[in-house]
């Protein structure tokens, strides 16, 4: 087979003259024409391809598929990058494969159409973007690389494991797909005006940056951007660091300055406590002690009884204040038992061991939404309920018909339990300083003002707070919360 001779040496000429492998075909697929460098690239002798199939320079593992290919293109030809978007090999004379881009393009000669095939050999290409990959695959971070539309071109194994992918599977996709929901709608935005004015730069810095998981989990991350140009396009390129366990430990560290600052709290309250609070029944006992002597001169058996009895008052307050004292400590010091307990039956527990307290007062309690079971320490949240339950039998018991109700709220993060009655209310103005440690705001009432700093700490050890919500004369609701970690749902 030939080409037509008028056109022959005219087309060597050409073909020979350009650097890349030229290969020209007819519609039945023949080789017609080859030029020196695409012979040589694939490791033929000169002219010993001419006439040939093209299926013969085609791997095996797609030769079958490759005549349906020629056919569609014959019946609608155009100028087109042939393989784009995927790995294209050529088959060399000794079997082996070598990577290539081919473009494509039909031309007449005479009333006959050929195939022109450009064909490049890019085998050092493909090893310089192996050596790129090597290079990223070894970096320990994240790492993507973007167009200029936001698609995902490269990423690395340590991004996929991070976001729980499998190898390759983010490739295609728009970065947004590792954006959280409430921040996608902006983010383009935010890429091209770094398109715009392209710097090196750190991606969030001041705030808290998180990206979205394939299971919708979202981590905190720390994102460098940075970006180049190859061949006149441009590229962004993404380092992402997982940073969960520095935000765990930057929140143990801000717990344990907080606790630090409680307990200097307290010592100078404790400090304040034994120079006035526990040095007060001394000087009270101190002065009834010489009413005492002289009334046991006088045999005044009135006095006597009189000065006895506040005597015992004073030590009895003393008593309690160390009593409570001795708690409080204990509370920060036990390490909390971790085990699963039936909130309902734990609240019936604490009614029944204060029945006697609630009837002699009128004292009603309702509960609702309390069939939940969680991970605590039974003890010491058994104290937390007592405190709030004895709370209100103190302050909140002198209205017709007293109720003490109990309820629940659930949040995507914790459960809420509110212990809600019908007493004064407390004014916003001391909403804080009730939980701190022997703090009452009626003296008149027993107790000494360490029931609710209790309740705070036993709730701060269980990683979750407590808190009021008042306003006079509408009654109170203390609140308790837990994460839901100790929620077993």
């Amino acid at each position: 087979m030939r080409l037509p001779n008028e056109s022959e040496g005219l087309l060597r000429k050409i073909v020979e003259s350009v650097p890349s492998g030229i290969l020209l075909v007819n519609t039945q697929g023949n080789i017609m024409l080859c030029n020196s460098e695409l012979e040589a690239m694939l490791g033929y002798e000169p002219h010993e391809l001419l006439g040939k199939k093209i299926e013969a320079l085609v791997p095996f593992s797609v030769r079958d598929k490759h005549p349906a290919m020629r056919a569609e293109f014959a019946a609608h030809p155009s100028k087109r990058q042939m393989g784009a978007g995927r790995n294209l090999t050529a088959l060399k004379k000794d079997l082996s494969e070598i990577p290539v881009e081919i473009g494509l393009n039909h031309v007449y000669l005479g009333t006959e159409m050929y195939v022109i095939a450009a064909v490049v050999d890019i085998t050092e290409r493909v090893r310089q973007e192996e050596r790129f990959r090597t290079i990223v695959e070894s970096v320990p971070n994240g790492i993507l690389m973007i167009n200029k539309f936001g698609k995902i071109l490269l990423s690395n194994t340590p991004l996929e494991k991070m976001f729980g992918y499998e190898k390759g599977e983010l490739i295609g996709q728009e970065v947004e797909v590792l954006v959280p929901t409430r921040f996608r709608e902006a983010h383009p935005q935010h890429r091209r005006k770094f398109a715009e004015e392209p710097q090196k730069r750190r991606m969030g810095a001041g705030r808290d940056l998180t990206g979205l998981k394939k299971d919708g989990q979202e981590i905190p991350v720390e994102i460098g951007l940075n970006h180049m140009t190859v061949g006149g396009e441009q590229f962004f390129l993404a380092s992402v660091v997982d940073i969960t366990e520095r935000k765990i430990t930057e929140q143990k560290l801000q717990k344990a300055y907080q606790e630090v600052q409680q307990k200097n709290q307290e010592m100078e309250q404790f400090v304040y406590t034994v120079s006035h609070d526990l040095k007060a029944p001394l000087v009270t006992s101190a002065s009834y002690m010489d009413f005492l002597r002289e009334d046991i001169e006088e045999k005044n058996f009135e006095g006597i009884h009189d000065s006895l009895m506040r005597l015992e008052n004073a030590h009895r307050r003393m008593k309690d204040l160390i009593e409570d004292l001795l708690q409080l400590s204990r509370v920060g010091r036990i390490e909390l038992s971790d085990e699963t307990v039936s909130l309902s039956s734990l609240l019936d527990d604490v009614q029944e061991s204060l029945k006697e307290i609630l009837s002699a007062k009128n004292i009603q309690v309702e509960t609702a939404g309390v069939d939940y079971s969680i991970r605590v320490d039974s003890r010491r949240m058994y104290q937390v309920f007592e405190n709030l339950f004895m709370n209100v039998t103190k302050y909140a018991a002198d209205g017709p018909d007293p109720l003490l109700r109990v309820f629940t709220q659930r949040t995507d993060n914790e459960l809420r339990i509110c212990v809600k009655d019908q007493g004064p209310g407390i004014d916003p103005v001391y909403h804080q300083k009730i939980f701190g440690l022997f703090q009452r705001l009626d003296n008149k009432q027993e107790g000494t003002g360490v029931g609710l700093a209790i309740v705070a700490r036993i709730m701060q050890l269980h990683d979750g707070k407590a808190w009021v919500e008042s306003m006079p004369p509408n009654g109170s609701e203390f609140w308790v919360s837990l994460p839901l970690e100790r929620v077993v749902l």
